[in-house]
């Protein structure tokens, strides 16, 4: 199964680790804004939104406060894309040398992540990258398991792979999940303290013990213990304003910040966008990660109805969609998510793309079909079925009771990202779409909780 992180990887190639800068450097410095902690840079034709200093800012309290450290001034390079990166930051992809990020999207948290930690220290690679996956509130990540025998291999690895011009998804899986373990160890000082003090190394031995003397444990013991789901997510402090609870609505920017928003009980959550951006919830203390956003991108309002329990979560949009989220949320308590449920209170989907959400404590590997999440929908025409999230589980069908057996993927088999398939109002009623997770070849006690979903959009 590969995570959210790895199919970003591959079907993008923008998160990177620090340092994997060489070659010659031309530099975006035609326009300049600062504030109190940021240098801002870009080319001249590059349109800035001044406000972009403010969401710097933001994060960067956010993120001092959580972890217990004072970041230095931070010098942001905004290249006009993708290709001049490659052709004049000194990278093949994305990167952050020092206090210097190299990035072609207004605010690429990864790599921010990296500069705001350059004056803590400079550790092994694997508490570099680690942090950078496990600290993010605007694109939450999730670690793929990894054989706890495969520790050493993780860290002596190293990050990028210059001949096959890839990252190496081992080191930030196994960092990830063990920065989450660290963290949950005690206050964020400590952790501070850890990475302040270690050495640089690839050294699956001299790391291990720089562990044992700061933890009093041996990794390999540890690395048995972090394959559970509460290690796999990412973590968010979840400071941001809240969407408020009376409908009014709250507005963002697209791949910039994030807003929250607070569950009480198990419940039907419904959220508006008046933008053209999907967007998705996703949990602050350990993200179940969101897959990734395929194209094409929404060309105007959007629906997300998600199946979440009580908690406190974040509200962001997939990586790379631009503009201004405008976010209304409303929220029904409901339990039961039955395929007669589903009938009994059907999503009007009008003009609107929908997407359909299960979050990770609530997503079953399933063994009958009572334990899939329905969802029921009034379709105005031909629509365009596919799945975000790796390992969803979906079953389309006209009728409670027209189910065969065993269980079968009757929308098609559906790949993450993929275009999807094609499928017709019935002619009387909504459509019905279960949603689960599958074991994506893997036993399930491999399995990893996140949450699944499902995209539903006007066909062309």
């Amino acid at each position: 199964m590969r995570s959210s992180l790895q199919i970003r990887l591959l079907a993008l190639a923008v998160v990177t680790l620090a340092g994997a800068c060489r070659g010659p450097e031309d530099l975006p410095n035609d326009q300049l804004l600062t504030s109190a902690h940021f240098r801002y840079h870009s080319r001249a034709d590059t349109v800035l939104d001044p406000t972009i200093m403010d969401r710097l800012e933001a994060y960067r309290t956010e993120f001092d406060a959580t972890y217990g450290v004072q970041s230095g001034i931070v010098d942001y390079y905004r290249f006009s894309d993708f290709a001049d990166v490659v052709a004049n930051s000194g990278c093949p992809v994305p990167c952050t040398n020092g206090r210097s990020v190299s990035a072609f999207v207004p605010l690429h948290e990864h790599e921010l992540v990296h500069a705001l930690m350059a004056d803590v220290g400079r550790p092994a690679l694997v508490l570099q990258e680690g942090i950078a996956q496990h600290a993010a509130c605007i694109q939450p990540n999730l670690a793929d398991p990894l054989d706890p025998t495969a520790w050493a291999a993780a860290v002596s690895v190293g990050g990028f792979d210059y001949a096959t011009n890839s990252s190496k998804g081992s080191l930030y899986d196994f960092g990830q999940r063990l920065v989450a373990w660290m963290r949950a160890q005690g206050p964020p000082a400590r952790f501070a303290d850890f990475y302040r003090q270690g050495i640089f190394t690839s050294d699956p031995a001299l790391f291990d013990v720089q562990f044992e003397r700061a933890w009093g444990r041996r990794l390999s013991d540890v690395a048995a213990e972090i394959e559970v789901d509460r290690y796999a997510g990412s973590f968010c402090a979840c400071t941001a304003p809240a969407i408020p609870a009376d409908g009014t609505p709250a507005s963002f920017a697209a791949g910039e910040e994030y807003r929250t928003l607070d569950v009480v009980q198990d419940s039907r959550v419904e959220l508006t966008n008046d933008g053209a951006q999907q967007v998705f919830p996703a949990s602050c203390a350990s993200s179940g990660g969101y897959g990734f956003g395929a194209p094409p991108a929404p060309t105007g309002p959007t629906l997300t109805v998600a199946r979440m329990s009580a908690g406190r979560y974040l509200v962001t949009t997939p990586e790379l969609e631009t503009g201004t989220a405008t976010v209304r949320q409303v929220q029904t308590p409901q339990v039961d998510w039955t395929c007669e449920a589903a009938v009994a209170a059907p999503i009007h989907v009008g003009s609107k793309e929908v997407v359909l959400w299960v979050a990770a404590d609530r997503a079953k590997v399933p063994a009958a079909l009572s334990d899939l999440t329905w969802f029921a929908l009034d379709l105005p025409g031909p629509s365009i079925v596919s799945t975000f999230a790796p390992d969803t589980f979906v079953i389309c069908n006209r009728s409670c009771n027209a189910f065969g057996s065993p269980i079968g993927r009757s929308c098609g088999d559906l790949v993450a990202g993929d275009e999807g398939i094609a499928v017709s109002p019935p002619a009387s009623g909504p459509l019905l779409i279960g949603i689960g997770t599958s074991t994506g070849g893997q036993s399930t006690d491999r399995q990893v909780a996140h949450s699944v979903g499902v995209r539903v959009r006007p066909a062309p």
